[in-house]
């Protein structure tokens, strides 16, 4: 089972993957139509405390590589 600290470091490396390798252009990314945004500091923005009653991050399929939405 994939953990949601697992879920947060993937989103990290992949805005890090696109901003190549660049941690000042992760944090000053423009792309805000980007689903993963709000979690690219590898953190969840809102966290709950309630973790049974989470809802999902994003959507399967919502985010394309290279593509904001």
């Amino acid at each position: 089972m994939t953990t949601k600290a697992e879920v947060l470091k993937a989103i990290r490396n992949n805005c890090l993957d696109c901003c190549c390798g660049s941690r000042g252009e992760v944090a000053r990314c423009h792309l805000l139509g980007c689903s993963l945004h709000p979690y690219r500091f590898g953190r969840d923005p809102n966290p709950s405390t309630r973790q049974s009653h989470q809802k999902p991050m994003f959507h399967k399929g919502s985010f394309q590589h290279g593509e904001a939405k």
